[in-house]
Order: C-alpha cells, then sequence, then structure tokens
C-alpha cells in the first residue's frame, strides 16, 4: 500500500499491482486516494478489493492452460516444458467488466488486439526482442470490426 501511495503521490494515477496478495495495498492506496485514482486487477476481477477503483484486469487463462494440456494428454500429444498461450491461444487477455474505461479507449485496445491476431504487430517475448521492438502507432492500424465484448467469466 506504501509503495502505491509514493508512486500516486509522484503522479501516478494507475497502479498495476501484479504481486499476489501484495496487490491488496494497491487497491486499498487507490481507495484511500479516492476519484481518479486506480487500480488493475491481476489475473481476475479484484473489484472487490476496492469496489469502483479497479479500471479492469489482466486475465490470464490459466483455465485454458489446464484445459489444453488435458486435451494434450488425452490426444498424445503432450510435450513437456514450457507453454506459452498469448492472445491468439485465449492465455491473456484485458477486461474491463464494469465499463470504465472509455469507449474510445477500449477500440484502441481492440485495435490492438486484432493487429496481434492478425499478425501485423507480434510482441516481444524474448530481451533482446524487446530491444529491437518499435512500438506501433495505433492511428496506423485499421479499425477493429467490432469492440470485443468483455468476458463474464
Amino acid at each position: 500500500k506504501e509503495l502505491t501511495l509514493a508512486q500516486y503521490n509522484a503522479g501516478a494515477d494507475i497502479s498495476f499491482p501484479v504481486a499476489g496478495r501484495t496487490g491488496i495495498g494497491g487497491f486499498e492506496a487507490a481507495k484511500e486516494k479516492g476519484a481518479g485514482f486506480w487500480a488493475i486487477g491481476a489475473d481476475a476481477d479484484q473489484n472487490h478489493l476496492a469496489p469502483g477503483f479497479q479500471l479492469g484486469y489482466a486475465r490470464k487463462g490459466v483455465d485454458t492452460a489446464v484445459y489444453k494440456t488435458i486435451g494434450d494428454v488425452v490426444n498424445g500429444t503432450f510435450t513437456p516444458g514450457p507453454q506459452v498461450l498469448g492472445i491468439k491461444e485465449d492465455g491473456v487477455d484485458y477486461v474491463d467488466p464494469y465499463g470504465v474505461v472509455a469507449p474510445e479507449v477500449m477500440a484502441v485496445v481492440s485495435q490492438y488486439r486484432q493487429a496481434i491476431l492478425d499478425g501485423t504487430v507480434v510482441p516481444p517475448s524474448t530481451e533482446d526482442e524487446l530491444a529491437a521492438f518499435t512500438p506501433v502507432d495505433a492511428s496506423t492500424l485499421p479499425p477493429a470490426a467490432s469492440p470485443v465484448a468483455s468476458p463474464t467469466s
């Protein structure tokens, strides 16, 4: 909580406390600071920690990973080792279940999501790729066909 308060006091208005139970303090700090301060939930909807102060959440598709792994075992195609599940594989996503984020911002999120699905934008996955990565301006991307609906799970 104190670290997030220090970040807010230094000018931040959004925190993304990805640190297990220590993220609770991030939500408490947003609530303490009041309107205009936000926390992004990690892995699941965490709005219950400070109702009205969650600016969506980053969803990790653990259910997708488990289902895929079970399917691979059943089908005899399981290969041990790290598995990478990105947006294309429904392994990660950004969810705004309460409609807190402005529609025009979510439209840009949808543009990037679609560009990743189309292969127009390839997010870096290694340190070397990150060092060589050139960010893509959303204004150069075609508009997404339609905004992506937020899942309820």
